[in-house]
């Protein structure tokens, strides 16, 4: 069923839909009645809580299998490393993507502007990302300076750079 195959708040493509059995005109039907909502073209998410950037991301990384993470100024942010910086608020979020990203993320109307980077500071081996998973005793993975903070109701996965490396990332754009 389609409420347990998209989670709530999340985001889905219509390819990655219709890969799993779901027509564009099943879509619109659903979209029409009111099981779904497109929040921009070539999108959809079950209505709900309010959209917010960390339900895109999450999606980046849960339904499109994308290698993404939030880094930069935002992630010293969200650890609270940025208090003297910015009063109000994070105005953008700083995204660290191996491919461009889908069009519709700069589409969804959200307060917040995404500014994406692509992630070349730190080339890591394609062995190093195939670790054996940790203990079952370990919280959090930590996995090239990012870990997976919970985050919502549901505590998805919002990969988030560690200080270490957000701090790089922060210095790489000056």
């Amino acid at each position: 069923a389609l409420q347990t195959l998209l989670p709530e708040g999340l985001l889905a493509p219509t390819s990655w839909l219709e890969t799993r059995g779901y027509s564009r005109s099943l879509l619109a039907g659903y979209a029409k009645r009111g099981w779904l909502e497109s929040p921009a073209h070539g999108v959809y998410r079950r209505p709900g809580a309010p959209l917010k950037w960390q339900n895109a991301v999450c999606s980046l990384t849960r339904m499109l299998g994308e290698s993404v993470h939030v880094g930069g100024l935002t992630a010293l942010e969200l650890r609270g490393y940025a208090h003297f910086l910015k009063p109000r608020g994070l105005a953008q979020v700083e995204l660290y993507l191996d491919e461009k990203p889908p069009g519709w993320l700069a589409k969804l109307g959200l307060a917040e502007r995404f500014v994406v980077h692509r992630n070349t500071l730190f080339a890591f081996p394609v062995t190093a990302m195939h670790e054996p998973p940790p203990p079952a005793y370990v919280l959090r993975q930590e996995v090239n300076g990012v870990a997976a903070e919970p985050w919502g109701a549901w505590d998805d996965p919002l990969p988030v750079a560690l200080p270490e490396r957000a701090m790089l990332e922060f210095l790489d754009e000056v």
